[in-house]
Parts: structure tokens; sequence; C-alpha cells
């Protein structure tokens, strides 16, 4: 063994020789252990009420508090025998072997046992311990059930004479039925009589021998807070305690305490509440993509709620479940929403609306808010195509000549003067038939062309090459360029074509764009796509996916681009 772990083991002889003369002082039957009030205090990583809440909901509680003579299981941190246990093969005491054994950590061969296992994980100890607890419980709430609150031990050797001063309620065979057992682990407080503080306690009642009559009871506030990343529901009141006199055996005292408990609600809990929100604004709740399907109403109907697909507001102020019971709504912020099936595309053409409405756009801008608006993962499932300009115009109009119909309108007049010879984004559908040289017409102005360049990072496929190839023959140029990353899996390129190629991935190699030089300007274009939009089918091309076509000025071009357009440009003119 080595010389650091014979050195701490002294440590723990002392801490776990107090624990086993602990565990010789038997009552009942039962091992008595470190009380409720003794678990030492974790650190509660909830926080309510914050940015991240998007909905928080609250309630009144009436708590009550039953003297009960009960068998606990309670987890205690325990690092000393976690340690201790991860020991390669150590010579224990005989003592010290026996409380192991005991403790059921160890077998009698001294094996490490699953609890043991659990022991070196957890770095917690489960322990059991009887006696006669002061429990407070919220039996009325449907969402709180049997848990318990908070637990404060009165006396570990519980006998008739403990009860002297108590009505008893129910006897064993009532308990059950009456939920004062609560099997499952849960996390309360525990009320410490000697300190008058609360620590936080993880365990389980085991069994409930008898309840007596409440001695008190108290009004409380449930909050329950509902975010992308965690639900929490925190209960706050004022408790008043019963505290024995330290001086007189029979002569209790009320001592007013918080309550401040925070635990999370569980999975069936969150989805029963997010159906009743859905339900309450005429739409479904989405398990696979976690987002409320909605229809198209007037709480949607507004450009912060279409283009961030956000809802910060309900049409009620109370939420009635049928298993949790009733609740007032506090706070809305940001609920996450997609479209319902089938209403689709009425969201896009109010976004569209909405869009307009803002402030005058260039089609640059427009068409990339309309991508960005395609590609959200509330919509991105969808089989909705961009809108033309043409198309945007006609919608707008629908309604009369509005703000956001002149607005569109305008942005006609502001595209660059470079790009004016083509005027108009293009966008192709899926499944349509289309001609290169009426793409090519459309791009240049039908310019006739000088020389081509193609930026794009990835050439590698027989399709990429077939439209590469298609695409040079329509334009009629003597030369091109193609900028694209290295591993290209020896594809070729037409004749008096040359690779420009990417040393590296980078943000501004990214993008696609084609580019045209005439004699007299520069046609250039981002796309949306590579070089594998369309396919041949018998004697035609036809469109895959929704492509986009979106002129933009030189001098918003990336910086390898704009350099080399200068320096060709410099070289012709030699």
């Amino acid at each position: 063994m080595k010389k650091d772990a014979v050195k701490s083991l002294g440590d723990f002889k002392i801490s776990i020789g107090e624990q086993h003369r602990l565990s010789e002082r038997k009552t009942a039957g039962s091992e008595k252990t470190k009380t409720p009030e003794q678990i030492p205090k974790q650190k509660n990583k909830s926080v309510l009420l914050d940015n991240r809440d998007y909905l928080v909901l609250s309630r009144p509680l009436l708590l009550t508090c039953y003297p009960v003579i009960a068998t606990l299981k309670v987890m205690q941190d325990r690092p000393d025998i976690a340690m201790l246990l991860k020991q390669e093969e150590p010579q224990l005491p005989p003592r010290l072997s026996a409380y192991l054994k005991k403790l059921d950590v160890i077998s009698e061969e001294g094996e490490l046992t699953e609890l043991g296992r659990q022991v070196i994980t957890t770095k917690q100890l489960p322990t059991i311990e009887r006696g006669l607890y002061h429990i407070w419980y919220c039996h009325e709430d449907p969402l709180i059930a049997d848990r318990p609150l908070l637990i404060q031990r009165i006396n570990a050797f519980s006998s008739n004479t403990t009860l002297d001063r108590y009505k008893i309620l129910h006897n064993k065979e009532d308990v059950h039925r009456l939920r004062y057992v609560c099997k499952e682990q849960f996390s309360c407080k525990a009320y410490n009589g000697l300190s008058q503080q609360q620590d936080d306690l993880v365990g389980e009642i085991l069994d409930v021998e008898v309840v007596c009559q409440h001695i008190n009871k108290s009004q409380a506030t449930l909050i329950w807070g509902l975010s992308d990343r965690c639900s929490d529901i925190s209960i706050n009141g004022q408790l008043s305690i019963q505290q024995q006199s330290k001086n007189q055996r029979n002569s209790v005292a009320n001592i007013e305490c918080t309550l401040k408990l925070t635990f999370s609600a569980r999975a069936e809990q969150n989805t029963h509440l997010k159906k009743v929100v859905a339900s309450v604004l005429n739409g479904e709740w989405n398990e696979k993509t976690k987002l409320l399907q909605l229809p198209l109403q007037d709480l949607i109907n507004n450009y912060n709620s279409l283009d961030q697909f956000t809802l910060s507001e309900l049409p009620t102020s109370e939420l009635a479940t049928q298993t949790l019971g009733k609740f007032s709504v506090k706070q809305v912020s940001k609920l996450a929403i997609q479209p319902l099936q089938g209403t689709e595309i009425y969201w896009q053409e109010a976004w569209v609306k909405h869009f307009y409405d803002h402030d005058h756009v260039t089609p640059l801008d427009a068409d990339s808010a309309q991508q960005r608006w395609l590609k959200n993962k509330a919509v991105i499932d969808y089989d909705i195509a961009p809108l033309t300009q043409h198309s945007i115009l006609q919608l707008l109009q629908k309604n009369g000549k509005t703000r956001a119909f002149w607005h569109a309108a305008a942005s006609i007049d502001l595209v660059p003067d470079q790009a004016k010879g083509s005027a108009l984004p293009l966008h192709l559908s899926e499944g349509d038939c289309f001609s290169f040289t009426d793409v090519v017409s459309h791009l240049t102005g039908g310019e006739s062309i000088e020389r081509l360049i193609i930026s794009d990072r990835y050439y590698q496929t027989n399709l990429q090459k077939r439209l590469l190839f298609r695409l040079f023959s329509s334009t009629r140029c003597d030369s091109g360029v193609l900028f694209t990353s290295k591993n290209q899996n020896n594809q070729s390129l037409p004749e008096n074509w040359q690779f420009e190629f990417f040393e590296h991935k980078r943000p501004e190699n990214h993008d696609r764009y084609w580019i045209f030089q005439t004699a007299r300007n520069i046609h250039a274009w981002k796309l949306s796509t590579g070089l594998d939009f369309a396919e041949e089918n018998a004697n035609d091309w036809q469109v895959k996916g929704h492509p986009s076509f979106t002129p933009i000025v030189k001098s918003n071009l990336p910086e390898y681009l704009k350099v080399f357009i200068e320096t060709f440009s410099e070289e012709a003119a030699l």
C-alpha cells in the first residue's frame, strides 16, 4: 500500500470509528446514523425568473406539518469511504473491514459490492434511520403530491411515550393510501434544530407507522419556471417550526423560518404543460422538434414573432391543466414556435409583408434575409420555395399598394450599377426545366462574355463536372477560372480553364460566386447552392432544390476575387 494512502488511513479511522460507534446504537432493529438535518448543504444550480425562462407560472399553496413515526433512507456525503474503497488492495484493520461489510460496500470476501461501486461514483452513502419527525406536506396540490418539503427530526427513540402530546390520526394501514410514504428519491429541506438552519436533503421515506394530527399550517407560493434547458419548481413561504426548549423537556416554542426549495419537474409533467399551452393557442406540441406548432394568428402576426419564431404573449392569464391543476401566468418570453403543418405558406407570406413594411432593403439583403428565414430550424423541414421579386410584388399589391409594396418596388432601383444589366435576382424552383442559354442571358444582360470566374469550394462529383462543362459551352467565352479546394478527386476542367486552389477553408471562401467579365461590365452573382443544383433529364436540365442567384456589387466580393479581377484587367490592358 502506498505511503500517502497509509497516512490518510488514520484520518479514516477517526471518522469511520465514530460512525461505527454510532452504528452500535440501534433502535427497533434500525441503525442510528446522522440525522437528516446534518446532511451537508448542496449548491442549488437552478435559477428561476432569469432570462432563460420563457414561461413562468405560479399559484398559492397550503402547507401542513404532520408529526410522523417513519423510516427514512438519506444520502450522506461520504468522500472518506469513497476514497478508501478506491485504494488498490488496502490492508484494512479488522474493525474497519467489519464496519465496511456492515455497510454492505464490500462483501465477506473483501470485494466491492454494487453499492460500493455506487459510493465511489457518487461519494454518497445511503443510510437508514427511524424516528419521530415533523414533516411538511402539500397534499392538496397535484403537482407536489406526496413529496415532503421540509423534515425536522424530533426524537430518534420513538416509543408511545413520545406521542403523548400528539393526537394519532392514522395508523400504518392508512398511510400508504393517504400518500404519506414517498419511496421515490426526492430532494427537500431538513431543519437543523441546533443551528436553526436548513440543509439540503436527498432521500426516500421507506415507511410511515403513525401519522398524528397536524400541528401547523402555512401559506406558500409555487413558481414553475420553464426554459429550453430546465424546468424548475420553486416553493417559497414562511413556516412556523416547533422547537423543543433546551431547559424544559415538555416545553416547545414556535420559531419562524423561511422555506426556499427548488427541484426539477418530471419529463411527463413538462410535456403535459406544453400540450396545454399549445391547445390554448389552437396548436399542437411537437415532441420531435420540441416546438409549439401553431396556425398563423393575431398573436404571431408581427415581425418579431415571425422573424424569430418566438411568442412572448398568451391569450389568457391562467392555464388550467387536467392533471396538474390551475396556474397564473406570470411571464411569457420567447416561446419557441413553428408553423402548424399546412400553414407554413401563410407564415412565409406574412413574414414577407412585415419584412418589407419594416424599411427599404437592397435585393441582396432581401434575398439573404429570405434564405436565413427558410433555413431556420422551425421551417427547414417544410417544402417552402423562395419567393421571387415578381412574386413578392404580386403578393404585396393584393391589399392595395401599401408601404410594404412601395419598399419592395423601390428595391429594384437599388440594384448596384455593376449588376443593372441583369436587374433582378433569379430563383429557380424544384423540378423546373430550364435552358442554360436563358439563364446566362439573364445573368449577363445578353452581353458577350470574355471570361467566366467561378468560386466554389466543392468540385468533386461527375454531376458538378457535367454542369460546369454545360455552363461553359453556353457562355461561348474563351477561358475560365475555378477557385476551389485542392481535394477534387482528379476532376478535369473545360479547355482553356485553370484551377486556383484554396490553401485552407476560410469564412471568406465559404460562399459561391459566378462572375462574368464582358467588354463593358463585370456581372457578379452570389449563389445559394453549388454546381449540383440541376441534373440532366433526357435532353433537358431539371432543377434540384431551390437555387437562387443574387447580384452583388464588385466592392462586396471577397478580397481574393477582387484582387484576381484587378490583376486580370491590368494584364488585359497591356
